[in-house]
């Protein structure tokens, strides 16, 4: 997300002795700490928020609609749109390693703001201290002290993943829209569902029955372990309806998932998602949630590093697989299309395990 469109979605919250941030979840909705407004809810005070602009700040009166003590977090309403769009909630975890960013209005810098960002420490299971999010801050982003910036957003992949609610020793603690997501929606706001990359289903009609091939293609699998299985076909068969919702009839067999080169939609492209630290990526989060629950830290990695980790992987995978007594599989989809669209790009992501696969797509 572009930054002044975060800025432009922010605004100072001020209320009594308080000053704080607050950030536009909807066209009038405005999410931020609730101790920032704590003198409106012990004593009536009014809640002014400040908004930014080309043409000067505007001051707008704001009205408490919900809040809640257990997690720090309060919705304002404003009675009039400004225009401004909301910065769009996603209720998912965010990366360990991942970047962040925020602006908000700390003591000191009421007036013109200040922009901040860095890296995502780690997560907790359960919040602590009313946060669930640990943040480093970039040494060329950070302040002496950041009173005056609880309730700022923390984005994250373009998108809201928490709130910031106070400084814990040099770090910034955060309270995540995963852990608020029954509040938000208990009031009315809802966030939706993660959207996916993945190239959808299309309908074709009258397509022939499959569960002979389906189990030509299982015993296949079966009797070849560590092999490499090429589907072949014209274009809208249905190849990769087949990939993303394959669901084995036999027991031997478990899916580790469907890594398509191919997106429909506004998506990215098959040159993107050839590249083969972003195959490393999803491998990664892929096998690190099967295997412990969890997604895996998000690292840059030399493209040495990446062959290694790609071989580790997928020895973790194969470990796994083992002690279930199954084989496992992984689809790769739209290989076609990266050879037409960047072949050296190909190269490099069958490079990082499987040169066998490679020489097989050159014949």
């Amino acid at each position: 997300m572009i930054d002044n469109l975060i800025r432009a979605a922010t605004c100072r919250v001020s209320c009594g002795n308080e000053s704080g941030t607050g950030h536009l979840v909807t066209d009038c909705n405005v999410l931020t700490a609730r101790h920032c407004v704590i003198a409106a809810i012990d004593s009536e005070n009014t809640i002014e928020l400040t908004f930014s602009g080309p043409e000067g700040d505007t001051h707008l009166p704001a009205t408490i609609i919900a809040q809640s003590e257990e997690m720090d977090v309060c919705i304002l309403s404003v009675s009039a749109q400004l225009g401004r769009s909301p910065i769009p909630l996603i209720a998912k975890m965010p990366r360990e390693g991942g970047d962040w960013r925020s602006f908000g209005f700390p003591l000191g810098k009421t007036s013109v703001g200040h922009r901040i960002f860095g890296t995502i420490s780690h997560l907790l299971d359960a919040p602590k201290l009313k946060m669930d999010i640990d943040l480093t801050v970039d040494p060329s982003a950070a302040l002496q002290a950041y009173s005056g910036f609880s309730g700022a957003v923390v984005v994250s992949e373009n998108a809201s993943v928490g709130l910031i609610r106070l400084k814990v020793d040099g770090t910034l603690g955060a309270i995540s829209i995963k852990g608020l997501e029954t509040f938000l929606a208990d009031n009315g706001i809802q966030i939706p569902p993660p959207s996916t990359d993945e190239a959808t289903a299309e309908s074709h009609g009258g397509l022939a029955e499959r569960n002979a091939f389906q189990e030509t293609f299982e015993q296949m699998i079966v009797r070849n372990p560590g092999d490499y299985v090429f589907l072949e076909g014209a274009h809208g068969i249905g190849k990769t309806t087949f990939c993303s919702e394959f669901e084995s009839e036999n027991r031997e067999l478990f899916i580790l998932g469907t890594y398509s080169l191919v997106s429909q939609g506004r998506g990215p492209g098959a040159i993107y998602r050839a590249q083969p630290e972003v195959f490393f990526d999803w491998l990664s989060t892929t096998v690190s949630t099967l295997i412990t629950g969890k997604p895996s830290r998000k690292e840059e990695r030399s493209y040495s590093t990446l062959i290694s980790e790609t071989s580790a992987l997928l020895e973790a995978f194969s470990t796994y697989c083992a002690s279930t007594r199954r084989h496992g599989i992984l689809f790769l989809d739209g290989l076609n299309e990266a050879v037409v669209g960047d072949p050296s790009t190909l190269e490099k992501l069958i490079g990082l395990k499987l040169m066998k696969l490679w020489h097989e797509i050159e014949e």
